[in-house]
């Protein structure tokens, strides 16, 4: 399709040209037989027009006849959003597909460099969502979004933790093949939250001060940071603002459990915390190589909407227990995640307060309203609030491994 012919398109006409020139990079023609057939719901991605031939369009609302020539031509073939149509070709004719997505964005940083903010028609960002949505579900259905492996230093010091025979020695040894990992333990150990009033310079005495199960969990989230890292810097903003989350998550489930009464291990807690979003990680990973042009629309705040599903999936590939999957598929869901799951409960009061006290814009309904509060706060003495703010644990945590 020539500039020309493009700018005469609806909606395309309504872009400056500057942008409908790179528009043009997302284009594509194709030449079809004879009754050839084109189905909506398999052209969701791209606004196609009929260029050249005669199509005859069925669906819901009756049959039209589209010729190249008529000015229904100017409008894209599928014109309904949502509505299940077909295309038939009367006789050889010629298609150009337009990256939809690309168009709205394009539509959005117009609408922005003109001063007037996001302008993006309603139904034509819900229909971009949809799609959107449409396509991963698929892809996680058919089992083919890529899946992050778990570190090797974070596999390693769970079959330590596992093993009965295992002990600080062993944890030692294996921290000592890895330098820089041996450096941020024994500073950890040096922190005044470990109590280190003595300066420790071994590896071995820093994890006897800081104690095997805290110290795997340690470098299990050191191991597991790396994964937050990516090549792209809009990405690799965002992956690390859901690792700052998830840490504070995790510092705060710890914090909720070890003043809990009940049975919770609070090592546990900080580990389901710190894995609860490790699905948004696979998820900007699949967009940037599968998906690139829907990656900048996920990161601008669909990206937590997906990421329960798929962290389940996640943490279920890395044969971690059924609280750590129960968990991830259910955080956020304020009205019934953790009545049944005390690892839950503690989750998502941390969760919770984490928006509140962090001010992220989160909306999260009042603490007295959500389930997980009905079910740890009568086993929390002094309350919830007062554990979680201002805890030093939880800003050491963080200083440590953020």
């Amino acid at each position: 399709m020539s500039l020309a012919r493009l700018a005469r398109m609806k909606p395309i006409d309504s872009l400056h040209p500057p942008h409908r020139d790179s528009l043009l990079a997302h284009v594509s023609n194709e030449v079809l037989p004879h009754a050839a057939q084109l189905d909506s719901d398999q052209e969701k991605d791209w606004y196609v027009y009929l260029l050249d031939g005669e199509v005859t369009l069925r669906g819901d609302s009756g049959e039209e006849r589209i010729s190249a020539t008529s000015d229904r031509a100017t409008h894209p073939i599928f014109e309904h959003p949502n509505t299940f149509e077909k295309a038939l070709f009367q006789s050889e004719g010629c298609i150009a597909r337009v990256n939809r997505m690309r168009y709205l964005e394009l539509r959005e940083q117009q609408a922005n460099d003109d001063g007037h903010g996001m302008e993006v028609n309603a139904v034509e960002a819900v229909e971009m969502e949809a799609n959107v949505l449409k396509r991963l579900f698929a892809d996680y259905q058919a089992g083919t979004i890529p899946v992050p492996s778990i570190p090797e230093a974070a596999l390693r010091v769970r079959q330590l933790m596992e093993d009965p025979d295992a002990g600080i020695m062993d944890l030692a040894r294996y921290v000592e093949t890895d330098p820089a990992m041996s450096g941020k333990v024994v500073a950890a150990s040096n922190s005044a939250a470990a109590g280190g009033q003595t300066k420790i310079s071994t590896v071995r005495d820093a994890l006897v001060r800081l104690g095997m199960k805290p110290a795997c969990n340690m470098i299990s989230s050191l191991a597991m940071k790396e994964l937050f890292d990516f090549p792209n810097a809009r990405l690799r903003q965002t992956a690390q603002e859901v690792w700052r989350h998830s840490l504070l998550v995790g510092a705060s489930a710890r914090e909720l459990s070890s003043a809990y009464a009940g049975n919770l291990d609070p090592d546990k807690s900080f580990l389901v915390g710190l894995l609860h979003d490790v699905g948004a990680v696979a998820l900007l990973a699949y967009f940037d190589e599968y998906q690139p042009e829907s990656a900048e629309f996920m990161v601008g705040g669909k990206l937590h909407e997906m990421t329960c599903m798929v962290s389940g999936m996640v943490v279920q590939k890395w044969e971690m227990d059924s609280d750590f999957v129960h968990c991830a598929e259910t955080a956020g869901q304020w009205a019934s995640a953790g009545a049944d799951n005390e690892y839950a409960a503690a989750l998502n009061l941390a969760k919770q307060q984490v928006h509140l006290i962090e001010g992220d814009g989160t909306q999260v309904p009042p603490v007295e309203e959500i389930a997980a509060f009905s079910a740890l706060q009568p086993g929390i003495e002094d309350g919830i609030v007062p554990v979680l703010k201002d805890n030093d644990a939880i800003r050491a945590t963080l200083d440590a491994l953020g």
